[in-house]
């Protein structure tokens, strides 16, 4: 899995962020306080391991076109 071309992460408040796909025009938004777990998914989004919480966010991501899979032509997609 990667990070959509057409995904930005950004904030929209002191207290949240969003990671928003300008093609699927779908978003995620997420606590700061989960944030450490957002983007270290996004890092690591191969790693294998997941645990209950992280496997949800990833399903919400893929579901959302935040994050496809590795062999995705996102142009023709």
């Amino acid at each position: 899995m990667k990070l959509s071309r057409f995904t930005t992460d950004i904030e929209l408040d002191r207290e949240k962020n969003m990671l928003y796909n300008t093609a699927s025009r779908q978003y995620y938004v997420y606590s700061k306080v989960k944030g450490n777990t957002v983007q270290n998914l996004l890092k690591n989004m191969n790693s294998g391991v997941y645990d209950k919480d992280e496997i949800g966010i990833i399903e919400e991501l893929l579901k959302k076109k935040i994050v496809v899979a590795d062999e995705a032509d996102e142009i023709i997609d």
